[in-house]
């Protein structure tokens, strides 16, 4: 017998593999035989093919009762005579009962009958509070002359002027979501020029930073200028630069490349009053244009939706001290702090809430929708992938005489699906100050108030499909519904005219794809 099983092992693999395909390819529909309340009336619901009047094994006996047809629709009475110790009487009596089934239903989502009704949404968290402090110093060495440094300088390159600087910076950041993380960053710079005839200036810098919880970063730098009078207080001026950060995470962060070039006029206004305005830091006559070409390999990304009103507040301040020793040293100390607090708007808000079938009503932004995604996450530049919406549409088992299968609503128009509007504000004060003492003194005081706003509400601009909307009616069209059900685990044609196919013929064409041996069957 194993010999035998083993000579067609290959045909019970595929046959056993199409039993296992079939239910993909051809689902049943589903029966809600345990659907609905656990009252006497289910718990008795026999179908209305119950044509044995008595049970073989157990000798029970059992009988239904026509009553009336409603539109397709049977109702019977029954009785059955397997009534135990802890069976209940129904409406009709002990052991009676009267078919009249059960729909059950499956929520998805929100319930697809919801009409505007009002969902109350209570949120409440503690306010995110961040916490930071640095201090920086700079020293800068001035007046090398290039002709100290290179041998055989030229004339024109012996006004120039080389200057080494260096920097340190300490900072020391709390939150109480995240709590201690401190970091410390070094750079150094080399910058030359060239102050006669074709003036020239070129930078070389590099530096290394270090956080306990963003980790290392590498940063480089070159950039080289000129500058050129072409005329009486007109001056040709551009320069090019390259740029290259590293971090230890994430690896190559910035790779960028930029150009400039730009003409001045002084004397667009006026050659006094502009030399005047000059003195006090105004720049009049000045045209410039350029291009930055930057490579990305880890650019921010974005949440493309506000789930809920946040606003942010907060303060900083800066003060800068540095002083000049001799016109050779140059000292420079910085002092900074801030605070900032994200938090919940408001932790109450009422929304209105539209299910499946009334998705037609909704009109204002800011109801609720009957929507699911699938993979949502952030949005970025190199990946521009948002999640696919859908309707989560509820599914109702049905469970009568007759039928007993699986419905669904469906939809006869085509809309656009969203969220509700949101929005996010932040404020923030920022107070700086700088002072100078020594050959030249300098006082200066800075004041910022930057406000940001940013709102997420249903895609307006630029969204061909706002056109599609769901409809409650069609104008010529008095036939139209919105809304409608059917089964929702019905076979498409081609499945349903691939089963009538004979097996056995299946098994012929199956022999002559695969030349593989086949049992023999007898008619």
């Amino acid at each position: 017998m194993i010999n035998k099983l083993r000579r067609h092992k290959k045909t019970l693999a595929i046959a056993l593999a199409v039993l296992q395909l079939i239910p993909v390819f051809m689902p049943l529909n589903t029966y809600a035989l345990t659907g609905g309340p656990s009252v006497p009336e289910v718990q008795q619901f026999s179908p209305a093919e119950n044509t044995e009047m008595v049970n073989l094994f157990t000798g029970d006996f059992s009988y239904q009762i026509p009553l009336m047809d409603v539109g397709g629709y049977p109702l019977t009475l029954s009785y059955s005579s397997n009534v135990g110790m802890e069976s209940e009487a129904s409406m009709v009596g002990l052991g009676w009962n009267i078919n009249t089934g059960s729909i059950s239903r499956d929520v998805r989502g929100l319930p697809d009958d919801l009409c505007g009704d009002a969902i109350q949404v209570t949120k409440s968290a503690l306010p995110k509070v961040s916490t930071s402090f640095g201090a920086a110093f700079d020293m800068e060495f001035t007046g090398f002359e290039a002709s100290d440094v290179a041998e055989g300088a030229t004339e024109a390159a012996a006004d120039g002027d080389i200057s080494v600087g260096a920097s340190s910076k300490f900072e020391l950041e709390y939150s109480n979501y995240e709590g201690w993380s401190a970091g410390l960053s070094n750079g150094l710079k080399l910058k030359g020029s060239n102050s006669s005839g074709f003036k020239t200036e070129g930078a070389l810098g590099v530096g290394f930073a270090s956080n306990s919880s963003k980790g290392s970063t590498i940063n480089t730098s070159a950039s080289i200028g000129f500058e050129k009078d072409i005329a009486d207080h007109q001056t040709l001026n551009g320069g090019i630069g390259y740029a290259l950060a590293v971090d230890s995470r994430t690896g190559i962060k910035k790779n960028s490349f930029s150009a400039e070039i730009g003409y001045k006029n002084r004397s667009l206004f006026g050659r006094n009053g502009t030399f005047m305005m000059n003195d006090v830091g105004i720049k009049n006559g000045k045209f410039s244009g350029g291009g930055n070409f930057s490579i990305g390999y880890s650019s921010p990304s974005m949440n493309p939706t506000i789930d809920w009103p946040m606003f942010e507040d907060g303060f900083g301040g800066q003060f800068k001290l540095g002083a000049e020793l001799g016109g050779v040293v140059t000292l420079s100390g910085e002092a900074e702090f801030s605070y900032s607090s994200s938090r919940y708007a408001k932790n109450y808000d009422e929304l209105p809430a539209f299910g499946y079938i009334y998705a037609h009503k909704g009109r204002n932004g800011r109801e609720v929708m009957d929507v699911q995604r699938d993979k949502g996450g952030s949005f970025s530049k190199e990946i521009p992938n948002l999640p696919m919406a859908q309707f989560a549409h509820d599914l109702y088992n049905v469970n009568v005489q007759g039928i007993q299968s699986s419905f669904r609503p469906f939809r006869g128009d085509a809309g656009t699906l969203y969220d509700p509007a949101a929005s996010s504000t932040c404020v923030k004060g920022e107070l700086g100050g700088d002072a100078g003492p020594g050959d030249l003194v300098k006082v200066g005081v800075n004041i910022k108030v930057p406000i940001k706003y940013g709102q997420s509400n249903k895609w307006q601009e630029g969204n061909a499909f706002n056109s599609l909307s769901f409809k409650e009616q069609v104008d010529g069209n008095p036939l139209y519904e919105p809304v409608y059900f059917k089964a929702w685990a019905r076979l498409p044609l081609w499945l349903t005219i691939l089963c009538l196919i004979p097996f056995e013929a299946f098994l012929l064409w199956l022999h002559r794809w695969t030349n593989m041996a086949i049992p023999v069957f007898n008619s």
